[in-house]
């Protein structure tokens, strides 16, 4: 049976944490770094459902839940995607900052973010060397 490779979507904070927790156990916040587990990942979920007005009557905005875990959230209908949690040790450079929930990941026509691995600065795409410190980059 192949995995399921299916871009998933949620209304609310918690909703997402739940379908993250299905496929994840650990995730590192964007930014900031710091680990969370399952439970830390639901708290923080409903203190932000409870903290702020979902956007359940704004079709364009929602939650996004890759296949491997990583969780994040549009306001233009994928268009752009704002990744809040990576699972731990994954790189922000494999999410990709558009996509389409009705295709299957990994989506290769979107391009990923990537970023210095000295400094963590977004990196300019085809950069060769980071534009905060000079660090030269990895071929893509």
């Amino acid at each position: 049976m192949s995995p399921d490779l299916t871009v998933r979507t949620a209304k609310t904070a918690a909703e997402a944490a739940e379908l993250a927790a299905e496929v994840c156990a650990r995730w590192t916040f964007i930014p900031g770094g710091q680990s969370a587990d399952a439970a830390l990942l639901r708290r923080t979920a409903l203190e932000q459902d409870e903290q702020s007005v979902p956007p359940q009557n704004d079709p364009m905005s929602f939650y996004i839940i890759s296949p491997d875990g990583a969780l994040g959230m549009t306001s233009d209908g994928g268009r752009s995607v704002r990744w809040l949690l990576m699972p731990e040790g994954q790189s922000p450079e494999a999410l990709p900052v558009l996509i389409d929930p009705r295709r299957p990941w990994p989506l290769p026509l979107f391009r990923a973010v990537r970023y210095c691995p000295k400094c963590g600065k977004r990196l300019r795409p085809g950069s060769r060397f980071c534009g905060a410190c000079g660090y030269r980059v990895p071929e893509e």
